[in-house]
């Protein structure tokens, strides 16, 4: 049996159709991908086949309207059989929680250019002093640090080198609809 990811997308503008297009280690489907199924509420799902730890994928309209994470693909780098949810660039691994109980959230950030991460986050109530926090290097690129959110539909995060060069998606900040246990955002 080949192990399998369950991927939970959410898109907010009018797709009418979702198709993920991924890498799940024995290369890339055919371009545009594989159709989700609509769960209602701009949510898409469907399960891929994955033989990897680490994976890659993207999402579009099929109409040639694509979600690539700004050229940088969507990366993730967790234990098979888990939920996968992407909104708004974050990719949260499950279980998922709403509303406002704290909550630690480890976050898992992918650069391996920088050889100093930090990571600056508002957990619902205030923001971390600039620069922020210095995470912690996990090798192969992989930082990680974990924060205690005290409001999990309103926290958001940014990351930089210490020395001045920010990654804050493009300025929209990186921030999520829901809390999970785990984020892992690509940020190479």
């Amino acid at each position: 049996n080949v192990p399998t990811v369950m991927v939970k997308y959410f898109n907010s503008s009018s797709w009418s159709s979702v198709n993920i297009h991924y890498n799940g280690g024995n290369g890339w489907t055919t371009s545009p991908g594989i159709a989700m199924s609509n769960e209602g509420n701009g949510w898409w799902g469907r399960t891929i086949d994955v033989v990897s730890n680490q994976y890659e994928f993207v999402f579009n309209n099929n109409a040639g309207t694509w979600d690539n994470n700004l050229n940088r693909d969507y990366i993730s780098r967790v234990s098979l059989g888990n939920t996968i949810y992407v909104s708004n660039r974050v990719v949260g691994i499950g279980p998922l929680y709403s509303g406002s109980a704290p909550v630690n959230v480890t976050i898992r950030y992918y650069r391996p250019d920088w050889s100093v991460v930090n990571i600056h986050y508002y957990n619902g109530s205030n923001w971390t002093t600039s620069p922020g926090i210095r995470m912690t290097n996990e090798g192969n690129g992989w930082w990680i640090f974990t924060i205690r959110v005290v409001n999990g539909n309103n926290y958001q995060f940014v990351f930089n080198n210490n020395s001045g060069t920010w990654d804050n998606n493009n300025g929209q900040n990186y921030r999520s609809l829901i809390t999970f246990t785990n984020v892992v955002v690509g940020g190479y």
